[in-house]
């Protein structure tokens, strides 16, 4: 499989979302444990680190962001360099709930654009219980902000 998308319906707003996607303290509580390296580049793009629930090592380029309503990275797995994939995530409004969408391309590890290759680890992170968890530490930082 080269791309997954996922869907999930928030009890949250955009803000709260959004800094559950951005806090490394917060991304290790729902993805896996989340290391920013402190470095950034001519670009605008951040490194970081994560060992996700998976076990997998992974080296994570953070994009800048182009939207209030979306997030990038690229992360490359340690034991398999070839296996670069782009995570896009996509926060939508409704009302006080965040529609959140994560799609995940398997990119070419020659050109770094899509890639049709059969043999891409797509889908290796199991992005529903994830997801899910994200809901539960979004739900616990609310209540821990009150």
């Amino acid at each position: 499989m080269t791309s997954i998308s996922r869907t999930v319906l928030l009890d949250a707003d955009t803000q709260q979302v959004r800094d559950a996607l951005e806090r490394p303290e917060l991304l290790s509580a729902w993805l896996g444990v989340w290391t920013e390296t402190g470095s950034t580049n001519d670009a605008g793009e951040r490194t970081a680190t994560v060992v996700t629930d998976d076990g997998r090592l992974r080296d994570v380029l953070r994009l800048p962001s182009t939207s209030d309503h979306s997030i990038q990275w690229r992360w490359t797995p340690r034991d398999d360099r070839s296996a670069t994939s782009e995570v896009r995530i996509e926060l939508l409004e409704r009302g006080h709930q965040t529609l959140l969408v994560v799609h995940e391309i398997a990119l070419d590890p020659a050109g770094g654009g899509a890639t049709a290759l059969s043999a891409a680890p797509i889908g290796s992170i199991s992005w529903m219980p994830c997801l899910l968890a994200l809901g539960a530490v979004i739900a616990m930082s609310s209540v821990a902000l009150v």
